[in-house]
Formats: structure tokens, sequence, C-alpha cells
């Protein structure tokens, strides 16, 4: 869907530019935050298909969590 796409391009395409960035001056320390939306999302198993619209957000945050 159109919200999935706009939530990835923030969310997930953001994150790997970030990294990207900071391969070039590594950090100290990096502390990524995620959503607690993320623990609603994967704790709802099956149900997870029924409304694409209301849990971009978590999915986009989710993909995030993975590149990191």
């Amino acid at each position: 869907t159109r919200e999935l796409a706009m939530m990835d391009a923030i969310n997930v395409s953001g994150t790997r530019n970030l990294l990207a960035a900071l391969e070039k001056s590594p950090p100290e320390r990096f502390l990524y935050l995620s959503s607690v939306k993320v623990a609603e999302w994967e704790r709802m198993g099956d149900l997870q298909q029924r409304d694409e619209e209301e849990w971009a957000y978590a999915r986009s945050k989710q993909a995030a969590e993975q590149i990191i």
C-alpha cells in the first residue's frame, strides 16, 4: 500500500542511510530506538495481515530493526 511504502521510505531507507553515514565516521556508541508498536504487532501473530494500513508503521520499524 501507499502507506507502507511511505513508512518504508522513512524508517527502513532512513535507517540504511544513517548506518551508511556512520560507517564513514563511526561513533563511539550508537543507540537505536524502535517502537513498542513492533512488540504489539509481533504478539498479534496471524492477525498481522488484517489491516495493512494500521500496521504500516510497526512493520517498517520491525524491518529497520532487522538491518541494525
